[in-house]
């Protein structure tokens, strides 16, 4: 009977069903109640011809019952029928999907932080739920204290290193590079999010279309799931679990990362294969006081003799290694310096959690 009859027969969830019951809801309004009148087929017929037809139907119409069509209903047809052309091509586009995923992931992260605070009273599908035995309000833990970090010191020190599409701690990963003494990991990772112009001039990276490029060479790239899936199984192969080093991780790193693999329902597995974070920054803070710069182009040129070719993940991983293995003297710092794998987690919720406090405390009520 109509083109779409097998998709809207299904009655499920999708956009097609959505359009068609918006379509319906304009033409027979419930508070109308058409339901009881005589005209509600008729109002339901006019929507599956817009939907099915265009909007050139009502001139069809008139014309198959010897009508004039009307100058006015076609033009204006016509228009909406543009319009709507229009439209669909462009939700149809590359850059429009990929807009799409990028809200969905933003959507996510605040349906996540919510059902946190809130409790169970806020989680997903909480009406089809029958059985409820936990309590409706969750206690939002405190930060950790990571003095009381237990650090091993025969865990292995992998250094790691990220490539962002900007400055946001909300950035998308371009590349992930990790190495030890005795294996190397790098890969690069397709953006959701366009590439900035100084995250691009500063790592070489930039995108067109569906390739992606370093310094205006092809790389081979694997989509941010397959990538990170990736980095996890290399950490896992460790006998024991590593201790993650990066520089500034404490303020960047850690928290691109967290949000990355939050959004991916990966957080959870990857904090529970490794031992604790250290940040590279700090730790030269404690053994060379008093510099200039603590940056790691600077460390490398002045405590290495080495120049220092920014920004590629390998090498920036590779570099930092040799620097705290030659110049870190890290074994007299793991207790000190050590912070927990759920920092990043703890360090959010807070973050949100000082927020919905943010007016009393600008009010100075606290």
């Amino acid at each position: 009977m109509v083109p779409q009859s097998d998709k809207l027969s299904k009655l499920g969830s999708s956009q097609t069903n959505e359009s068609v019951n918006n379509m319906i809801a304009l033409k027979a309004p419930k508070t109308k109640h058409f339901s009881s009148s005589s005209s509600l087929n008729y109002r339901v017929s006019s929507a599956v011809l817009q939907k099915n037809e265009g909007y050139h139907y009502i001139s069809e119409l008139n014309t198959s019952i010897g009508l004039s069509p009307g100058n006015e209903t076609i033009r204006r047809g016509s228009k909406l029928n543009l319009q709507r052309s229009k439209k669909k091509a462009k939700t149809q586009s590359k850059e429009w999907k990929k807009k799409r995923i990028f809200l969905k992931k933003k959507r996510a992260k605040r349906i996540v932080l919510s059902e946190t605070k809130e409790g169970t009273t806020y989680q997903s599908s909480i009406g089809f739920q029958i059985d409820q035995k936990k309590d409706d309000i969750e206690n939002i833990p405190d930060m950790p204290d990571d003095s009381d970090q237990v650090v091993t010191t025969d865990a292995p020190l992998v250094v790691f290193d990220l490539e962002t599409t900007g400055l946001s701690r909300f950035s998308d990963i371009t590349q992930i590079a990790a190495c030890n003494v005795d294996r190397i990991f790098s890969r690069y990772i397709f953006p959701n999010q366009p590439i900035s112009a100084e995250a691009s001039r500063i790592t070489g990276l930039t995108v067109v279309g569906n390739k992606m490029y370093h310094n205006g060479s092809l790389v081979p790239y694997k989509l941010p799931h397959e990538g990170l899936t990736d980095f996890l199984s290399y950490i896992s192969e460790f006998k024991d679990k590593p201790i993650l080093i990066g520089h500034n991780i404490k303020r960047f790193d850690c928290h691109v990362l967290f949000n990355t693999l939050s959004s991916l329902n990966m957080w959870n597995e990857f904090s529970s294969q490794i031992s604790c974070f250290i940040d590279s920054l700090n730790l030269f803070k404690h053994v060379v006081p008093g510099l200039a710069s603590y940056s790691q182009s600077f460390l490398v040129n002045n405590l290495l003799g080495q120049e220092y070719e920014s920004h590629n993940a390998v090498h920036d991983a590779r570099l930092l290694l040799k620097l705290i293995i030659d110049k870190g003297n890290i074994s007299n710092y793991l207790d000190d310096l050590a912070f927990s794998p759920n920092y990043p987690d703890q360090y959010h919720l807070q973050l949100c959690n000082l927020k919905t406090y943010s007016k009393v405390i600008k009010e100075k009520v606290i």
